[in-house]
């Protein structure tokens, strides 16, 4: 059973197997989506971790904010594994923020 359905589709339109087809692909996209979002995420975390600190005195920011992207992605699988593919998207969004936030703090002089 695909855990995303297609929302408002018509019985009157789509025969029950036509629906379950639909389903199935709905559920293939949203976990293409997911996907997608933990790759900029996993990219913005890497670059985070690369960039070179300007002044020693904004290394604890940027570390503090490599963590919170780190707690970020495990919320983020957990909930992709449970299915949850908007809150998936939502923390790997979060992390992608705070990866950002870390390469800002590195870069300050």
């Amino acid at each position: 059973n695909p855990s995303v359905v297609c929302r408002g589709l018509d019985t009157r339109k789509w025969s029950d197997a036509e629906i379950a087809t639909l389903d199935k692909e709905c559920d293939a996209i949203a976990n293409l989506l997911v996907k997608a979002d933990e790759i900029l995420a996993l990219v913005a975390l890497q670059d985070a971790k690369n960039t070179p600190i300007q002044n020693p005195k904004n290394a604890k920011h940027v570390q503090h904010e490599i963590e919170k992207a780190e707690k970020e992605f495990k919320k983020a699988y957990e909930a992709w594994g449970a299915h949850d593919y908007r809150d998936a998207i939502k923390h790997f969004g979060k992390a992608w923020k705070h990866a950002q936030h870390a390469i800002r703090d590195a870069n300050r002089r």
